[in-house]
C-alpha cells in the first residue's frame, strides 16, 4: 500500500480528471521510475482498467502533454514523474499534510476511493477542529464523542472542496458507500409532537422544517448524519517549491 497526497485525489475530483489521475497511479504502482511500454504492458493496463487502446492513448497523450510522465526516446521507455513534482504542478489554492493509504485494487475502483477518501478526510479535518475548539473553551466532554473513525457527515465542507453540485456529490456519495470505503449512518431525535400531521408541525416551526421527518408513524427531527470510515489517514509533510537564492551574482537553486 502507498501513501498518496490528499491534494492529488482532491484534484482528479474538483477538474473531472479522474481516469488520467487513475492511469498515473497505475503506472507508479507498475514501476516508481521507468516503465517501458510494451504491446503486453498495455494490453494489461486496458485490462485491469477496463479500457480499450484507444482511451488508454487518450489519457496517456494527457499526462504528456501535462509532464506528469515524460518519454525518453532512446530507451523507448515512459519516466513517471514523483508525487512531490505533480502536487506543486497542479497549484492548488492550499496544501493539505494528509496522505491517503492507496493499494492497487483502489486504482482499479478509483473514483469511489476518491470519493470515500475525500469524506473521510473532510470529516476528520472537521471533527479534529471541533473538537480543539471546545478544549479551549473548557467544555469538551469526552463520553459526547462518537465512535473511533466515526464522524460527522460534512456535505457543506465536501461541496465547497469539490466545487460540485449536491447532486453529483450525493451520487459519489452513495458509490463510495456501496464500495465498501465509508458507511454513512442517520440519527433522528424523538419530539413532543404525536398524533399531528407533519405537514402542521412544519407550519408551526418553519426555522426546523427541512429536519422534520416521519419513521414509524412519529415526527422526528433528522440530525446530522455520521460516517464511519474504512480509508486509512495519514499524515504527509507539505511539498515546497525550490526556492531561487541570488549567490555572488548568479541565481542558484536550494533544494
Amino acid at each position: 500500500m502507498y501513501t498518496v497526497p490528499i491534494d492529488l485525489l482532491l484534484y482528479s475530483l474538483r477538474k473531472r480528471k479522474v481516469n488520467q489521475v487513475r492511469l498515473y497511479l497505475y503506472l507508479k504502482y507498475m514501476a516508481s521510475g521507468n516503465i517501458k511500454l510494451t504491446n503486453e504492458v498495455i494490453d494489461d493496463i486496458c485490462s485491469k482498467l477496463h479500457w480499450c487502446k484507444k482511451t488508454f492513448e487518450k489519457h496517456r497523450q494527457w499526462l504528456l502533454r501535462k509532464k506528469w510522465i515524460s518519454y525518453n526516446n532512446k530507451t523507448k521507455s515512459l519516466h513517471i514523474k514523483g508525487y512531490k513534482k505533480i502536487v506543486i504542478k497542479i497549484k492548488l489554492d492550499k496544501q493539505h499534510n494528509c496522505g491517503i493509504g492507496c493499494s492497487i485494487e483502489d486504482v482499479i475502483k478509483f473514483r469511489a476511493f476518491c470519493v470515500g477518501a475525500v469524506i473521510s478526510w473532510g470529516s476528520r479535518f472537521l471533527n479534529c477542529k471541533k473538537r480543539a475548539s471546545k478544549c479551549l473553551k473548557g467544555d469538551f466532554n469526552k463520553d459526547a464523542r462518537h465512535a473511533k473513525n466515526e464522524y460527522e457527515l460534512p456535505n457543506r465542507f465536501i461541496g465547497n472542496n469539490l466545487e460540485l453540485h449536491y447532486t453529483t456529490i450525493s451520487k459519489y456519495r452513495t458509490l463510495a458507500e456501496d464500495e465498501g470505503y465509508i458507511t454513512i449512518k442517520q440519527h433522528y431525535r424523538k419530539t413532543i409532537w404525536e398524533g399531528v400531521y407533519l405537514s402542521e408541525v412544519k407550519q408551526a416551526h418553519p426555522e426546523i422544517e427541512e429536519r422534520l421527518k416521519v419513521r414509524d408513524g412519529l415526527v422526528v427531527e433528522q440530525l446530522p448524519s455520521t460516517i464511519v470510515s474504512s480509508v486509512v489517514i495519514k499524515r504527509k509533510r507539505v511539498y515546497r517549491p525550490k526556492k531561487t537564492v541570488k549567490k555572488w551574482g548568479i541565481n542558484n537553486e536550494e533544494a
